[in-house]
């Protein structure tokens, strides 16, 4: 390299060339590219300073250690890949050769205040035998910190590019599917997709156990379904979606005991915490937290079995070809709603769920009997849901999404009550059965129901004395009652 940049930068006395390393990087992907269209890597490195495998997730990279040092795809890696390669095998795709060496910029002192890294890279595709040389420069922060890096960045004209850049000189471009927002269709299929996209990665997140992973994935498949189910009309009908549908129903209900104990765990310690001092024990501590770790055991089993199955791959590959089916569809055999445009048709659909919300709120108001009262939050929960998902779809009036997360909100914190004191009904029974004494988790039990039922009356509050909003409205604006004949639905 010309080392005339790096002297001329502040404090820079002289350059040294170190040593060239040699680094090899073996891509692998299916034959179809599963992985590359998606814009994930995963790719074996020789040599360098991250030698093993990795995998590249776009916003994240993953170092997978093998359980064992052959060079084959280790198990671990195709497992963590499952939903983007549908199960299909994973072959060497692309090779990249790397020649690099590192000019260090010295001050008098001898100390190192960056170093410009020089790549000579070749790159050749194994599945049509094309290849590409270039030459990449970027720079390592040293003692000159922030500032010597981006003078140097700039004076040496450095760029690292990403995995997915790299492969891209030898795979060709991804291919990207584009749907233009003209009509309501064209509005769902997007969020659709988002939606289906992102189903991986978090695939990717819960077999890594990554902390909230579970909630966030049982949240996509939910709103899928939401979609599915609420703007039926303009993707062919609830008969072309129910078999779909159904088995969305049934993944989302796999998560559901992890995700309630991952918020009911730490809810109930926080209880225990706050109780007085002549109520609290530690061996109500120790049994609380042997009661969920079994159960987290359990969970995790159950959660893991289901994204080894293969209903679940189906389910996968299904979600894969409807998106892009339904936006194939020749235009003339779309329902008349399907080709309407969008300000004209999804303002119905958003009226209709509105009115649901009001409707079920409304029999929430009304329910007196404790049970009563906890089917129809539960009903009113997920008219909510439906409601917020149908906001996102359109992707205006933020107001409104800000008012329908608070009622959701206080739904959810009913709901967690209902679920806590359910636990601890479960936890003063096993007490009792090995001989422990069960106050702890009876006084506890009576503390839920009571926040359970003030939840339910802040609610009934709010919908009787808070100021009308478009939550209360339905079709054509018009309010909807809080106590009437209008129920149920």
């Amino acid at each position: 390299m010309n080392t005339v940049p790096l002297l001329a930068l502040p404090d820079v006395s002289r350059v040294w060339e170190t040593e060239p390393v040699e680094i090899t990087e073996t891509y692998y992907d299916t034959a179809g590219l599963r992985l590359y269209e998606r814009g994930v890597t995963a790719c074996r490195t020789v040599g360098g300073d991250a030698p093993g495998w990795h995998l590249d997730l776009g916003a994240e990279s993953v170092a997978v250690t093998p359980s064992a040092g052959s060079p084959a795809v280790p198990p671990e890696l195709r497992w963590l890949v499952t939903a983007f390669t549908g199960g299909e095998e994973l072959e060497p795709v692309a090779a990249i050769k790397v020649h690099r060496t590192r000019d260090l910029a010295l001050n008098d002192d001898g100390e190192i205040l960056g170093a410009v890294v020089i790549d000579a890279v070749t790159a050749s595709s194994v599945l049509d035998r094309t290849s590409a040389a270039w030459t990449e420069r970027h720079v390592d922060q040293g003692m000159g910190g922030r500032v010597f890096a981006r003078l140097a960045g700039q004076r040496c004209a450095a760029g690292r590019a990403s995995r997915i850049a790299t492969v891209a000189r030898v795979l060709g471009p991804r291919r990207h599917r584009s749907y233009r927002a003209l009509t309501g269709r064209d509005l769902v299929l997007r969020y659709l997709r988002a939606q289906v996209t992102a189903l991986p990665f978090l695939d990717c997140a819960v077999r890594r156990e990554e902390s909230g992973s579970a909630a966030r994935m049982r949240e996509t498949v939910r709103r899928i379904r939401l979609v599915l189910d609420h703007c039926a009309p303009l993707i062919g009908g609830k008969k072309a979606t129910r078999e779909l549908r159904a088995e969305l129903g049934w993944f989302a209900s796999t998560f559901a005991p992890a995700c309630d104990d991952e918020v009911q765990w730490p809810r109930l310690r926080a209880d225990l915490g706050a109780a007085p001092d002549g109520v609290r024990s530690g061996d109500a501590v120790a049994r609380l937290d042997d009661y969920f770790a079994a159960r987290a055991w359990e969970n995790r089993a159950v959660v893991v079995d289901a994204l080894d199955s293969a209903r679940y791959l189906g389910l996968l590959d299904a979600l894969d070809r409807f998106v892009p089916e339904l936006a194939e569809e020749p235009e003339r055999d779309r329902p008349d709603i399907a080709r309407m445009p969008a300000g004209r048709v999804l303002p119905e659909f958003v009226a209709g769920a509105a009115d649901q919300v009001g409707r079920r709120i409304a029999a929430l108001v009304d329910a007196e009997e404790s049970g009563a009262r906890t089917t129809a939050a539960h009903r009113a929960l997920n008219a909510v849901r439906r409601f917020g998902c149908l906001l996102e779809v359109t992707g205006q009036d933020r107001p409104l999404q800000r008012e329908v997360r608070t009622w959701r909100r206080s739904l959810e914190e009913h709901r967690a009550a209902v679920l806590a004191t359910r636990h601890l009904d479960d936890l003063a029974r096993l007490a009792g059965e090995k001989g422990f004494p069960a106050s702890t988790f009876s006084l506890l039990r009576h503390l839920e129901g009571d926040t359970a039922a003030r939840c339910a009356a802040d609610l009934a509050w709010r919908w009787l004395d808070g100021t009308p909003s478009s939550i209360h409205c339905g079709r054509n604006g018009r309010v909807v009652p809080p106590r009437g004949e209008r129920r149920g639905s």
